[in-house]
């Protein structure tokens, strides 16, 4: 193996420096619109359950809104370019698992109480409040537990 020159190792570092410009102008295009889409199938499915009297239809629209939830994570991570990085081993051991752990269980409970509460107010269309409030809170909850996620150092 050689030693770069310096013309070389420069040109490298500016190569390394606009793929990482271009991963991450990806993500602020793709996650905008996964997270509508997330949101519209939430309020769609919970909406459903206040406006459609026939069970076996609101029941069809749950598993669809269900699978293509699913479907939708699954095209995501299969069109995400896979970046292998570094990352230090400190920041992805039990400090980074506890808080993540912690993050997604308050997130389930909350959901869950939210819900129940909702359907218990004795307000009009109890779900559709509901799924108003999930299509909201799910994207500025998976923005906030994207943040927890270890990340690469960046300082070279």
């Amino acid at each position: 193996m050689t030693v770069p020159t310096p013309d070389e190792a420069t040109a490298a570092l500016a190569e390394l420096a606009a793929g990482r410009r271009a991963v991450a102008a990806e993500e602020r295009r793709r996650v905008p619109v996964l997270l509508g889409a997330w949101s519209a199938l939430a309020l769609l499915d919970y909406a459903a359950k206040d406006h459609v009297p026939d069970r076996r239809v609101r029941r069809l629209i749950t598993g669809l809104c269900q699978v293509t939830t699913l479907g939708l994570g699954l095209l995501d991570h299969r069109a995400r370019p896979v970046q292998p990085v570094s990352v230090d081993p400190a920041d992805t051991g039990p400090r980074a698992a506890a808080p993540m752990a912690v993050a997604l269980a308050g997130w389930v409970v909350a959901e869950r109480l939210l819900v129940r509460g909702l359907r218990r107010s004795g307000a009009a269309h109890p779900n559709t409040l509901a799924g108003i409030a999930l299509a909201v809170g799910r994207p500025v909850g998976y923005l906030g537990v994207q943040r927890l996620l270890p990340r690469p150092r960046t300082d070279g």
